[in-house]
């Protein structure tokens, strides 16, 4: 039975742009990146408590579909490509010139235009076309979105904490991205609440401890509401990494995609890859356990203790990364 649309979802640094292009990989997906980004929506909050969704049902369901439909060069996934089933090989080369051309437009103009122009799918061949998008934007808002969409699939990616804050430390120094922010939205969070924590809190906080308590109140959130949604499939990141083959094939089964030779190729080039080769902060073609274990040699054990202390606090968070693992 051919799946419905699909979504990846987990916060930044988890590895969402990588599961991305292994369901990329896939010749009858079709995948959008971070769409929400380009078309941004005041109709629900980013931020919720669990007891307000009900109200936003109508609104995130109109714009969840409308989201797997955007084609604007930002939202086309970038290299590698694949080849799809549902474009032959002159329509294949004809869209990647296409994107090429754009992105020599954009970075003329500055990255003025990867906002507004399109490129077409170029679809010749309809009835297999599975569509994906992947986000980091709209984390609080996936219990919401599986329940407006429940025949729909929900990937949730939770990556150790030590290596999303570490990952964000790092690309702090590398200016890839910018200090961890903390919004007084995240105080509506039931494990806020729980918590105590105040805005003089969220004030106080150092970068690490922001990171920190941002992976916490997210993921718990999801992590509480998930066992009654089953669209939502919790993928623990460090593990696939760990089994990367087997660990695909378990998040295709249970996402309605049937196992391609192509994806294998994809996943099997991702294996091959020198370890010890540094690659880009953005590259979604290192090797898996790198990608996963770069924290270690990266954070001293005081920062390890620092984090795992606010952390370790919120007992669905941890269960993921003890004895109870989950793809």
């Amino acid at each position: 039975m051919k799946p419905k649309n699909i979504y990846i979802f987990g916060l930044p640094r988890s590895g969402t742009t990588w599961i991305g292009k292994i369901f990329d990989s896939h010749p009858n997906t079709l995948l959008r990146h971070e769409p929400d980004t380009v078309h941004p929506t005041t109709k629900f909050p980013f931020v919720m408590s669990s007891w307000d969704i009900d109200a936003y049902l109508d609104a995130a369901r109109e714009y969840l579909k409308k989201r797997v439909l955007d084609r604007q060069l930002r939202c086309v996934a970038g290299k590698p490509y694949f080849t799809k089933n549902y474009r032959n090989s002159f329509t294949e080369k004809m869209r990647r010139l296409y994107i090429l051309g754009a992105q020599g437009v954009d970075a003329l103009s500055r990255g003025a235009i990867e906002r507004k122009i399109s490129i077409p799918d170029m679809i010749d061949r309809r009835g297999n076309v599975v569509n994906i998008l992947k986000s980091v934007d709209s984390v609080g808002r996936v219990p919401l979105f599986a329940r407006a969409c429940p025949e729909d699939q929900f990937i949730y990616i939770v990556r150790h904490p030590c290596g999303v804050v570490g990952s964000k430390l790092r690309g702090k120094k590398l200016g890839k991205i910018g200090s961890a922010t903390a919004y007084l939205d995240w105080l509506k969070f039931d494990y806020a609440v729980e918590s105590k924590l105040t805005e003089r809190d969220l004030n106080t906080w150092t970068g690490l401890e922001t990171a920190a308590w941002g992976w916490t109140l997210f993921n718990d959130y999801v992590l509480r509401l998930a066992d009654d949604l089953p669209n939502i499939h919790i993928v623990n990141y460090d593990r696939l990494c760990s089994i990367p083959m087997e660990g695909a094939k378990s998040i295709f089964q249970k996402s309605g995609l049937p196992w391609h030779p192509q994806t294998e190729k994809y996943i099997n080039d991702c294996i091959s890859n020198d370890p010890n080769t540094a690659a880009g902060y953005y590259s979604t073609q290192q090797n898996p356990k790198t990608a996963a274990n770069r924290w270690r040699a990266e954070l001293s054990d005081e920062e390890v203790a620092e984090i795992l202390s606010v952390c370790e606090n919120s007992p669905r968070c941890m269960a993921i990364f003890g004895t109870k693992q989950r793809l």
